[in-house]
């Protein structure tokens, strides 16, 4: 697939197209130098102006500030309420704070827990239409181990909790049917980034220790996933490193039992920043973006768009990308069935959107001040209007803030 933009100017034209094609296994993993195509954002014809314009529209305080979130409906009444640590006077803890059914989040209880929480990640785990968390915890004291908690929900906002020991401290927790059997498993992030533990789920709430993955070079959360890439039902872990500043992004591929073996990787630009993964083009197999702060020698921050075939086979095009990206976050923002692209400034002043086209391609970037802190950025359709919004906390504030997207003025 080839991007073009009619306003391309004679540097900005696409390079020659290059397909990455999949290597074969052998002893050492190989690196694909990626001569991406270079373009401008993507037109569609009248779509082409189209753009997304955020606003702050509500802030709702917290009895604590925030280091980790997430949306999920924890008391069935269909509404996406969320849980997040949140730092207080006697130490972190987690907090709900439900939806009113209008969107708003206003009602708020603390739980206190074991240890010293500092991950949380939510999923069904005992198949009971209800939606239970985990949350990794640091030991409270050099007597203590690490430990990630499960918490079964009733559907009613209650709680039955168990743990189990985790080996290393844990910084961040993912949860994914690693084993292709139906059932969430979960995967945890040792502190320091070079490590990940595979806990395999049993259906009744309880997670087992299964694998230890060395990462080699150390990683943050907003440069992994872990998705299903060759499109054999089968999450594969994918993350983004930076090796004498170039961005590479490895793929190791999940051998069903909770392990990973290492592929391909993938030279990108220069600076990793965020990595992400979703459908693009809507051809059915998964593609992947990673947000580089320098696309290459004298060039400015991209996004490289890698276009998966669903066996390893993967057509790259670069685009212009947002300075200083930390996280990456993706959803339908403006209601078209395309994934778009969000990021958050390091500085934590402001947000960056990408729209998608539906065909691989991706607009212009467009950045929004912000006038709350954003360290932390969790997108859900809180008020079921079938646009989601974003939610923006930071460690610095006690408080959440509700962030919606709507047509820029002259667009609508």
């Amino acid at each position: 697939m080839i991007v073009r933009s009619p306003m391309s100017p004679p540097r900005l034209r696409p390079l020659a197209a290059a397909a990455l094609a999949a290597l074969a296994l052998s002893a050492c993993v190989p690196t694909v130098r990626t001569p991406l195509k270079q373009a401008l954002p993507a037109v569609l014809g009248a779509e082409a102006g189209a753009g997304l314009c955020l606003r702050e529209v509500a802030t709702t305080p917290l009895p604590g500030a925030p280091t980790d979130a997430v949306l999920a409906d924890f008391d069935r009444d269909g509404a996406l309420d969320l849980a997040l640590i949140a730092a207080g006077p006697s130490g972190a803890a987690l907090v709900f704070a439900f939806n009113d059914g209008r969107g708003g989040l206003t009602r708020t209880t603390t739980l206190n827990l074991n240890g010293a929480p500092v991950a949380l990640a939510a999923a069904d785990l005992n198949l009971d239409g209800a939606a239970d968390l985990v949350v990794a915890s640091a030991p409270a004291s050099s007597r203590e181990p690490s430990a990630l908690h499960v918490l079964l929900g009733d559907g009613a906002g209650g709680f039955i909790a168990g743990a189990a020991p985790l080996r290393r401290e844990p910084g961040a927790v993912l949860l994914r049917d690693l084993d292709a059997n139906g059932l969430p498993d979960a995967v945890v992030f040792s502190r320091d980034g070079r490590e990940i533990s595979s806990l395999i789920g049993d259906g009744r709430g309880e997670l087992k220790l299964a694998h230890r993955h060395d990462l080699g070079d150390p990683t943050s959360p907003a440069k992994v996933v872990v998705d299903d890439l060759d499109n054999d039902r089968i999450p594969d872990l994918i993350t983004l490193d930076e090796r004498r500043g170039r961005a590479l992004v490895n793929i190791s591929l999940g051998k069903g039992d909770g392990s990973f073996k290492r592929k391909l990787r993938i030279e990108v630009g220069e600076g990793g920043g965020a990595l992400a993964a979703a459908d693009f083009n809507q051809d059915g197999a998964l593609d992947l973006v990673a947000l580089t702060t320098s696309g290459g020698e004298l060039s400015p921050p991209a996004a490289a768009l890698l276009l998966g075939n669903g066996a390893l086979g993967f057509l790259g095009v670069r685009y212009f990308g947002p300075p200083s990206p930390a996280e990456l976050r993706l959803a339908d923002l403006d209601g078209d069935g395309a994934a778009d692209l969000i990021s958050r400034r390091a500085s934590g002043d402001g947000l960056a959107v990408l729209l998608g086209d539906r065909r691989g391609g991706l607009t212009k970037v467009q950045e929004t001040a912000l006038g709350q802190r954003a360290d932390l950025i969790r997108i859900g359709d809180l008020d079921r209007d079938g646009r989601p919004e974003v939610l923006t906390m930071s460690p610095s504030r006690a408080s959440v803030t509700i962030v919606q997207g709507s047509p820029c003025a002259g667009q609508r």
